[in-house]
């Protein structure tokens, strides 16, 4: 039978049931014996407190191995001694009498040795390790290709004033440990992957964590963490090792402070924002609860969005500063020496935020209302002509961005811990043909580049020579301008499609990528009406390029626009960024979508006539601002950047003479594509041949700024460079009937020129064809040596 309230049968007379007993006194007796002796050693509390770090019913129980793994960073940080992370520990320092509660004290003889101050967290143990300035060096230094990220590293590194340190605490109280050092942040970025760490931390894995106590070493979990992103969670000098860890630190000595940022930032909008995140993400877990996760945004990590950006307002991560009228958010934090975060534009799109940043209008009175019926990259802001505050009501397919601004707009701007950027090198390249119209563009481009100052070299892409594909080999000698400007010189199109003279500049900037080893990061793709009038200053990273906006937009996916893209990426493409030249971006995002770029140029164009002709609307100037036939090539570059799902942060690069009559500030170019007029009536236009001689001047008054500035321009290049002789002797009008029927010197070099080539191409001539996968990729073949 079963006893009452029991779910097992009771056992009745059995006979071994007396030696159960005697041995369970036993055990009582012993383990009476083992609790007396660990209380009488101390040990009894760490027995306990690993009994409930594995498994006991208080510790926390998950089966998602990142909160598993937290629950273990902070059983670390409960335990961790004040030494921590088991590295060799210093000899005690000895002590004649009890120091100072904030006293520092280094163990003699041991070379990067840190006592860290008693006010970090009592009772503290040293922390060292021997020779860890000489292990990161050595380490940092091996990296291949590195570079440091300004002058000052760099000097810091040559004279030897950056030394390396271990401890428990923030990085700040580490380097005040020493005499007269400080943390300088940026050299986190040196120490922050799992090669750098690892070797200082050569017995722990490597682990990404999103905290800015990295790079540490936990012994509890026998981790080294390093930032997961170190753009979102950026190290700080001023955080402890994550989980209690020891911490990795860099030093420089104190007359070598970087500066900060000089002001808090807006705090009425730091409350607000604390205030709208901290309630989303608690309505925000309690719908997850519900099984409810439709539109909460989560990261990669399955953490909510919400709750990443309330930390940071918590944490002061993040500042909101007031931008001067007209003002961009990057120029706005660059004077505060922060730099701008594009991930808080939506969040700050409320009408709440805008009243907090400007809650009064001109006449005194506060705002009770926010428009909402207008869209651009410089929304959300205060329109001060207008005297109210407007929302972005379209901010998915126009985004706010850190570049974007209006001539009476007052910005906003959410600004981070600025990173220096790599010692960034340009490259400005434009393409042309060898016409009498691009002989004092091309020249004229030169100077004006040299002019403003812009640093790194400037490239003529000749479309010179050959047919390509069916004769890959480009001319091999060049124009009469090849001492003058500097020139690469690529194939022709071969125009077996049609006589579109615009194949040529993918096809030129895929031939000299895959035919010269280009140095430099950043190329700036600019047209040789282009003038330069003050230096790019866009430190573009690699999958994150600027441009300037088009005219046109695919705002409306009934639009033409949207039908063409989608007509030749559809499945394929999600996005499409209405862009056009200027355009800055990273060379190796350049190598992948020049030839997509041709690729989807000739589909285009392809088009044009045949079963799949062009509806008669995407080439009328009644439906679009652009027609197709026209503008097929800047299609073509904006189809190969969506289909590698690259986007552009799109900001001011160029004033347009005749569009623009006003000066903005740091815009680098005047693209003067279209005719200008003074204010005595003179008209002028880039299509006359002779048109960088021939040009108003003196200038009227009364005439606008823009249009005074590129006429300026053309006499200060004119006076400087004058014209070349062919101009002066009228030789244009046979150049290329002389190219075309050499004389029989000229002959007899182009024949060796070729001959050349060939000899020295026995892996096959220059080609393109298609590469493996379901992308049409053009490869370049490059030859033994390559002859210009």
């Amino acid at each position: 039978g079963k006893e009452k309230g029991k779910g097992r049968p009771r056992r009745r007379g059995s006979s071994w049931s007396y030696t159960r007993i005697l041995g369970a006194a036993a055990l009582i007796g012993l383990g009476s014996f083992v609790s007396f002796y660990l209380q009488s050693s101390g040990a009894g509390g760490k027995i306990k407190q690993e009994l409930k770090n594995f498994g006991h019913p208080a510790a926390p129980a998950s089966d998602n191995p990142l909160a598993v793994r937290q629950a273990g960073i902070q059983a670390a940080a409960n335990e961790a001694p004040a030494g921590g992370g088991g590295l060799p520990a210093a000899a005690p320092a000895q002590q004649a009498a009890p120091a100072p509660p904030a006293a520092v004290q280094t163990a003699p003889q041991q070379k990067n040795v840190v006592v860290v101050p008693a006010s970090v967290a009592a009772p503290k143990k040293e922390t060292a390790m021997a020779d860890v300035t000489s292990r990161a060096i050595a380490a940092i230094g091996s990296i291949k290709d590195h570079k440091f990220y300004d002058e000052m590293q760099k000097t810091e590194w040559e004279q030897h004033l950056i030394q390396f340190y271990t401890g428990v605490g923030t990085c700040e109280e580490i380097c005040a440990a020493q005499s007269n050092y400080v943390c300088p942040r940026d050299w986190f970025l040196h120490l922050d992957r799992c090669d750098i760490a690892q070797a200082i931390f050569p017995n722990g894995r490597c682990v990404e964590d999103a905290s800015p106590g990295v790079p540490a070493y936990l012994e509890s979990l026998n981790e080294v963490l390093v930032s997961k992103d170190g753009k979102l969670y950026p190290p700080s000098c001023t955080a402890p090792g994550q989980g209690g860890g020891v911490r990795l630190c860099p030093c420089v000595p104190k007359d070598r402070t970087r500066p900060e940022p000089d002001e808090p930032g807006v705090k009425a909008v730091q409350e607000v924002l604390d205030k709208m995140l901290t309630e989303r993400d608690a309505h925000e877990r309690l719908e997850a609860s519900r099984g409810a996760h439709e539109g909460i945004e989560v990261d990669e990590d399955g953490a909510h969005v919400s709750s990443i950006l309330a930390a940071d307002v918590k944490a002061g991560r993040v500042s909101f500063y007031k931008g001067d009228v007209g003002e961009t958010c990057h120029a706005t934090c660059k004077r505060h020496h922060t730099k701008c975060s594009d991930r808080w534009f939506k969040p700050i799109n409320k009408c709440e935020v805008m009243m907090a940043a400007f809650p009064q209008d001109k006449a005194g009175q506060y705002f009770k209302s926010c428009g909402s019926q207008f869209y651009g990259h410089d929304l959300p802001g205060y329109q001060r002509e207008m005297d109210q505050l407007l929302l972005n009501n379209d901010i998915d397919n126009f985004p706010t961005n850190c570049g974007g601004r209006g001539d009476n707009t007052q910005r906003i701007c959410p600004c981070v811990y600025k990173y220096p950027h790599a010692l960034v090198t340009y490259h400005s390249v434009f393409n042309v043909q060898s016409k009498q119209y691009f002989e004092w563009q091309s020249r004229y481009s030169v100077f004006w580049h040299k002019q403003v100052g812009m640093s790194g070299p400037i490239t003529r892409l000749l479309s010179m020579g050959g047919a390509w594909p069916t004769n890959p080999n480009p001319h091999p000698v060049g124009d009469h301008l090849m001492q003058e400007v500097p020139t690469h010189i690529a194939p022709q199109y071969d125009y077996s499609i049609d006589n579109y003279v615009a194949y040529n500049k993918p096809l030129a900037i895929t031939h000299w990528l895959q035919t010269t080893k280009v140095e430099e990061d950043v190329i700036i793709i600019m047209d040789p009406d282009c003038a330069y009038i003050s230096k790019v200053d866009y430190q573009v990273e690699e999958g994150m390029p600027v441009a300037t906006s088009g005219y046109y937009s695919f705002k409306d996916k009934k639009s033409i626009e949207w039908q063409i893209a989608e007509h030749y990426c559809k499945g394929v493409c999600k996005r499409y960024d209405p862009i056009a030249v200027p355009i800055v971006i990273h060379r190796k995002d350049l190598e992948k979508v020049a030839p997509l770029w041709l690729k989807y140029t000739e589909d285009i164009r392809r088009d044009r006539e045949g079963p799949n002709k062009w509806p008669i609307e995407w080439n009328d100037n009644k439906y679009v601002v652009n027609r197709i036939e026209w503008v097929a090539e800047m299609f073509g570059y904006v189809i190969a950047a969506a289909h590698l799902d690259l986007r552009h942060e799109i900001v001011d690069l160029q004033m347009v003479p005749s569009v623009h009559k006003r000066l903005t500030p740091n815009v680098p170019f005047l693209h003067y594509h279209v005719r200008i007029e003074t204010a005595d009536h003179k008209f002028w236009n880039k299509g006359d041949d002779h048109a960088g001689q021939r040009f108003p001047w003196p200038v009227a008054p009364g005439t606008d700024a823009v249009t005074t500035r590129l006429l300026t321009a053309l006499h200060e290049a004119y006076e400087a460079l004058g014209e070349t002789d062919r101009m002066k002797k009228g030789e244009w009008a046979n150049y290329f009937a002389e190219w075309d029927n050499p004389q029989p010197q000229r002959r007899r070099l182009l024949e060796s020129a070729y001959a050349l080539l060939a000899h020295n191409g026995s892996e096959g001539p220059l080609a393109l064809g298609p590469a493996e996968g379901d992308v049409l990729n053009y490869t370049l073949q490059r030859p033994a040596v390559q002859v210009l």
